[in-house]
């Protein structure tokens, strides 16, 4: 056998045991990850509602505080009054906001995952903006209320467990997709 020949069998041993040796320290640190609940196997950290983004002041495990709101009309509504009871995503929403017409649509056909709310209320300092909300509720709420709750990112969708008279806050995702805000809503709500 020439010399050339047995430096490229002996290149190729090497090779392989190189990316064998690579593979299984990738499997064994995935596999240590999982374990120990440092990763859900997906190389992201697990999902919990207390680490995913939120910009707002509001806290998960919080009773959602006493906010005024106006239907279309402009006639004054207290939003804890809606909520009463019943198992709810609010979803607040801005016109230029692509995410947020996507979350409606969705909402509108059905394409929701396993989420099964009670209800569904929309809130937007524009609510005129949204003719195609279906059989959605859409309320006015105030530039200064949404200030105060520190909400700035779009779309912000905040679910509200059923517990008559209590509207404990269960979760809180603020400015991702219509498709992962349903994944964290199914998880969660």
């Amino acid at each position: 056998m020439s010399n050339t020949a047995t430096n490229y069998k002996s290149f190729i041993i090497k090779a392989v045991i190189i990316c064998v040796t690579i593979a299984l320290g990738i499997y064994f640190g995935m596999f240590i990850s999982v374990k120990t609940g440092l990763t859900n196997g997906g190389g992201q950290p697990s999902l919990t509602p207390d680490n995913m983004r939120n910009t707002t002041n509001l806290e998960i495990g919080d009773q959602l505080p006493p906010i005024e709101i106006s239907d279309i009309d402009g006639n004054p509504v207290m939003l804890n009054d809606l909520l009463r009871g019943h198992k709810t995503i609010l979803a607040f929403v801005s016109d230029g906001c692509e995410p947020c017409h996507d979350f409606i649509a969705d909402i509108i056909s059905g394409e929701t995952g396993e989420a099964e709310p009670d209800q569904v209320v929309l809130l937007s300092g524009k609510p005129e903006a949204f003719t195609e909300t279906g059989d959605l509720p859409i309320y006015r709420i105030s530039h200064e209320v949404m200030t105060a709750f520190e909400i700035h990112s779009m779309p912000t969708i905040i679910g509200i467990d059923g517990m008559k008279d209590h509207n404990i806050i269960k979760v809180v995702t603020t400015g991702y997709g219509h498709e992962f805000t349903f994944a964290v809503i199914n998880k969660f709500l």
